[in-house]
């Protein structure tokens, strides 16, 4: 037997946090912290977004033949697209994303799905042809591809993975896109072996509370020890990759997280500014500032489905100091 029941007036009396909790499917700690952190109207928009449809963005594997004409065979394809206000290159599409996805071009890493708030993300490396780049927690390989575009002629990246499996699908994958100026190695990015670069990507595991719209199951697997186990690892490649760097002061470092909760962001970066000699840096791209009341907060970038178009992120961009 099916019951309805009417969620407004069943959570009336409920907290407010309960009340969202419940009438939006959201974890209600995640809900307590948002509230804590951004204004309620705000939250109420994030938490629609959350329950939408993702954004999709494409555009072209510079390592491919024709990847000038990117646009015209999306269009031929059937896909509706429109270039991006902000990032040249960038397509969104707006409709039939399908007819890229089912495609030779985007079987062969022609055509590229890609997100505009990772795309961002390795924009704040503000990379040079030259540049030789650290990409340390490095599958899908998805930013270790934007990478390597970004630093041609003469440039190169390495990624390192920690877990077999997965660097075995990035490397098949960078093969499959042509990234020939891409090296991998299988390597814990705490304790890693590389040393001769003068830029490095934190893409950190988190909880990816950023992509709730592409992936709503991540809800149900986020409690307070989850997160604390995720803090714990950032906290490790953090140090570990700042302590190995210590004796290269001017090394740049851009940490990054897919996630809207601050524990994952503003309160790692604060920390680390307490226990390391680093200088953060504008990250030079579009964004929010970090959440109110933390040191870091006017100097990190945070993105949002519901004001950006894109996944949640954090970015925040430092430098190694004497």
């Amino acid at each position: 037997k099916t019951i309805e029941v009417d969620i407004e007036h069943a959570t009336q009396r409920f907290p407010e946090a309960s009340k969202l909790s419940v009438r939006y499917s959201h974890p209600s700690f995640m809900v307590e912290t948002l509230l804590d952190n951004l204004p309620e109207d705000d939250v109420l928009e994030l938490l629609k977004a959350n329950n939408g449809g993702r954004h999709y963005y494409i555009r072209a594997n510079k390592f491919k033949e024709g990847h000038d004409i990117m646009p015209s065979i999306a269009t031929e394809l059937g896909a509706i697209i429109e270039p991006d206000v902000d990032i040249s290159g960038l397509y969104r599409v707006t409709r039939n994303i399908d007819k890229i996805v089912g495609s030779k071009p985007f079987r062969d890493g022609s055509i590229l799905i890609h997100d505009k708030a990772s795309v961002l993300t390795v924009h704040a490396l503000n990379l040079k042809p030259g540049d030789t780049v650290w990409d340390s927690c490095a599958a899908p390989g998805q930013k270790t591809q934007l990478i390597a575009e970004q630093v041609v002629p003469g440039g190169r990246v390495v990624a390192s993975e920690r877990y077999a499996n997965r660097l075995r699908i990035a490397k098949e994958r960078t093969n499959l896109l042509e990234s020939v100026n891409a090296e991998w190695l299988h390597a814990d990015a705490s304790k890693s072996p590389v040393r001769n670069v003068r830029k490095i990507l934190i893409d950190a595991p988190c909880s990816s509370t950023g992509t709730l719209n592409s992936h709503p199951y991540y809800k149900w697997r986020l409690n307070k020890q989850t997160l604390l186990g995720i803090m714990s690892v950032q906290n490790k490649i953090l140090d570990g990759i700042i302590e190995r760097f210590m004796d290269r002061p001017g090394t740049e470092i851009v940490y990054a997280t897919c996630s809207v909760l601050p524990h994952e962001g503003e309160s790692q970066i604060d920390s680390v500014l307490n226990r390391h000699k680093i200088e953060l840096l504008d990250p030079g791209i579009l964004g929010s500032n970090g959440y109110p009341g933390f040191e870091c907060s006017k100097n990190v970038r945070r993105l949002f489905p519901h004001k950006h178009a894109t996944s949640g992120f954090f970015i925040a961009r430092f430098r190694i100091t004497d």
